[in-house]
């Protein structure tokens, strides 16, 4: 695996613990019903950061494949 590929699957897994670390927080907040902060923490977390990551880890798959 050379070096540029390396950085993207590092890339990816970044990307993916975001995603997960949202998804997570919000799940948290409604596992314990508080339902309006859990659509606020995915719909927040969505707009400004966990959007920019599933963009950038779909990229990164298309480019692997194609």
């Amino acid at each position: 695996m050379n070096e540029d590929a390396q950085y993207g699957t590092g890339d990816a897994i970044d990307d993916i613990l975001h995603i997960y670390k949202n998804l997570k927080e919000g799940y948290e907040h409604y596992n314990n019903s508080n339902y309006n902060e859990a659509v606020y923490v995915w719909t927040n977390s969505y707009e400004i950061h966990c959007g920019e990551h599933l963009v950038e880890l779909q990229d990164m798959l298309y480019d692997l494949i194609y």
